[in-house]
């Protein structure tokens, strides 16, 4: 996140995660999931392919699916 958005930026959004996540748990009474916390959405492995797309092209590569 440091690298994206700069060290001041990538601090304020740590803490705001951290903050979305003890409230959280704080309002629901539930103790925080390691395994929640990581688990992948459905949107996850398309949010993947269009980032390395986005590289690809970038270095004036394509990228070709398989099925």
């Amino acid at each position: 996140m440091k690298a994206r958005l700069g060290a001041p930026e990538a601090i304020t959004a740590t803490a705001h995660k951290l903050a979305r996540i003890l409230y959280a748990i704080i309002t629901r009474r539930v103790a925080d999931s390691e395994v929640e916390a990581f688990k992948q959405t459905p949107a996850t492995p398309d949010r993947r392919i269009f980032n390395l797309q986005k590289q690809a092209t970038k270095f004036g590569l394509q990228l070709l699916r398989s099925s």
